[in-house]
């Protein structure tokens, strides 16, 4: 069975991994994010969130031991923004919690 990608390149089920284009050409558009980095920065906004149960998703999220690699963004590392992320948590919601999560935002898409 073979299918043509539109790569002009074709596939079959014996092929290697290495003869399958990667999804950034399958889909013929550069990935700018990857999906650890895209999960993060979304957690990130959601903290800002009107709906209380996203924002406390969100909030969670970063409480969990488990994801300081996943958070692992650009040069910082998973524990540089959980700590960012809890020292925004720390205040009220409002324009100071608003202002560290544009930050940290901000610093991430410089990356």
């Amino acid at each position: 069975m073979r299918t043509t990608v539109k790569l002009k390149r074709s596939i079959s089920i014996g092929d290697s991994i290495e003869k399958i284009p990667d999804r950034k050409s399958l889909l013929g558009l550069p990935m700018k994010k990857s999906l650890e980095e895209s999960i993060v920065i979304q957690a990130i906004r959601d903290l800002l969130d009107d709906n209380n149960l996203i924002s406390l998703d969100a909030t969670m999220f970063f409480l969990h031991a488990d994801n300081t690699q996943l958070c692992a963004v650009g040069k910082l590392s998973g524990r540089q923004i959980r700590d960012r992320v809890l020292d925004a948590l720390t205040h009220r919601k409002g324009v100071r919690r608003e202002k560290l999560v544009r930050d940290l935002l901000n610093e991430i898409s410089r990356n």
